[in-house]
């Protein structure tokens, strides 16, 4: 006969049918309980019936699924239960309250120190930051993706910006792809992520060896009014841009008059 199922949130399925009833496990149910946390004993059950603790679903596995919910209690069983916690360094980059700890259980499983300063300079918080610091993570180090953190954290905030700053981060470095932070936060529009790059010493006239531009061009090229007045204030060439083209071929091309206009007003 026709099987009616009623499925569950937390990876049960209930199939009825004439002929039978009964509970059915889905390939899922790991996956939820550990994202749900709280359930512990429904993780233990799924661990002791045979469940894979690395199994991956949709790219997550349990832990990552546990870590980006800071469930703590669900994080530390499915990695006493063997789960590869170098895979859940990006999920436990988190900015709730069990970030600090999430980066302390990462750090005692055997996590590689640079990579987690990477993804949690990007994403976490500042405490938690201290904490892979303190574990000897050198701020000046790229990731394996050749990412510098202080680049990572210009997406983050500007006070993780300034925690990095503030433990040694050199700001006229670049990423190994030739990227440049200060060059970044032009092209975006971070005016005071740029401002506390270039207070910290990042060269002002640097030329981002990825796409050949001045971070002034940057600017221009996308209209970055305050960037591009900051930039100029600290020192930028008004002329120097992106090979033959110049800050004020781009301030013309994005049609901002006001740029136009102060890049003339600076000797363009």
């Amino acid at each position: 006969g026709t099987m009616l199922f009623y499925l569950r949130g937390d990876g049960l399925k209930f199939c009825l049918s004439s002929t039978l009833e009964r509970w059915e496990f889905l390939p899922s149910a790991l996956h939820a309980a550990a994202g749900k946390g709280e359930w512990r004993s429904r993780v233990l059950e799924f661990l002791q019936r045979g469940f894979s603790v690395d199994a991956e679903i949709d790219g997550d596995t349990p832990l990552m699924r546990a870590a980006s919910g800071g469930k703590l209690e669900a994080f530390r069983l499915l990695l006493k239960h063997g789960a590869a916690p170098s895979r859940a360094i990006e999920a436990a980059a988190i900015k709730g309250m069990e970030a600090v700890q999430l980066q302390r259980l990462l750090l005692e499983a055997g996590c590689d120190p640079q990579e987690m300063l990477s993804a949690t300079a990007a994403r976490s918080a500042v405490d938690a930051v201290e904490v892979i610091l303190q574990a000897g993570a050198d701020v000046n180090q790229p990731d394996s993706k050749g990412r510098l953190a202080l680049s990572r954290a210009c997406d983050n905030s500007i006070a993780m910006v300034r925690t990095l700053l503030a433990h040694g981060a050199d700001p006229s470095l670049g990423n190994e792809d030739g990227s440049h932070p200060l060059h970044y936060c032009a092209g975006l529009g971070f005016y005071h992520r740029l401002q506390v790059l270039l207070a910290a010493g990042a060269p002002v006239n640097l030329v981002e060896k990825s796409s050949g531009e001045s971070a002034l061009f940057a600017a221009c090229d996308e209209g970055k009014l305050a960037c591009a007045k900051l930039l100029l204030d600290q020192g930028a060439d008004p002329n120097l841009g992106c090979k033959s083209n110049t800050p004020l071929m781009a301030a013309c091309r994005y049609g901002s008059l006001a740029l136009v206009e102060l890049l003339i007003e600076r000797g363009a």
